[in-house]
């Protein structure tokens, strides 16, 4: 989500993977597979909190009661058998997990609860690498 100082004006990111069948329907790339919270109402996100999700593109817009939120997106690849016995499948072992967080900013550099001219947006991936757990974290500051 942007803003100019006249209102929403843009409120699509890009992820940076594709998206998985995390739902089970046997589709992957369908905006219901998109898992996420929303931080600034401390509630998960669902299907209806996207307004669309282009698989090819990989641009997923929010619908417009989430501009100014803080979200957490997280993003699987293809899912495995249950290994953990937890009762959901678990991702394959050459699939990355993603999460993206982004935050707006005030001028003093706390976090806003409304959209600024100034964002962090982060992304953490996550793979296995033989039965160790590798990560790593790009973030970025962006000002309009």
């Amino acid at each position: 989500p942007l803003s100019d100082g006249e209102g929403l004006k843009e409120r699509t990111i890009k992820l940076i993977t594709s998206v998985g069948d995390t739902d089970g329907s046997g589709t992957a790339g369908e905006k219901s597979d998109i898992m996420g919270d929303d931080l600034t109402d401390d509630a998960p996100l669902s299907s209806s909190d996207y307004g669309s999700f282009n698989s090819q593109t990989k641009e997923l817009t929010f619908a417009e009661d989430k501009a100014g939120s803080s979200v957490y997106i997280y993003y699987l690849s293809k899912k495995g058998t249950d290994i953990d016995g937890d009762g959901c499948e678990d991702p394959l072992d050459d699939a990355i997990l993603g999460v993206v967080e982004g935050s707006f900013y005030n001028p003093d550099g706390s976090i806003a609860n409304q959209i600024t001219d100034a964002k962090r947006v982060a992304v953490t991936e996550y793979w296995k690498q033989g039965e160790n757990i590798q990560s790593t974290r790009q973030e970025a500051y962006i000002n309009k």
